[in-house]
């Protein structure tokens, strides 16, 4: 099941700095490592002129859900 997830934040660091680090796919690994999740994995990373957009997954096991949502 895809979900689509939207998220903003504000960094003390120059945007250069901050996009580069964003961009980085062994940051990327390590961060999405750190999250918990099982099997986590950078499926896409596309950094262009426009902007990047990265594609994640990491699974969740059932007993970790509300219960509403495990059936």
């Amino acid at each position: 099941l895809a979900t689509s997830l939207s998220v903003t934040h504000q960094f003390s660091a120059p945007p250069s700095q901050v996009y580069a680090l964003l961009t980085d796919r062994a940051f990327l690994d390590r961060r999405l490592a750190e999250t918990g999740g099982e099997d986590p994995s950078v499926v896409s990373l596309e950094s262009t002129a426009d902007g990047a957009t990265v594609v994640t997954r990491q699974s969740i096991p059932a007993s970790a859900l509300p219960s509403m949502v495990a059936r």
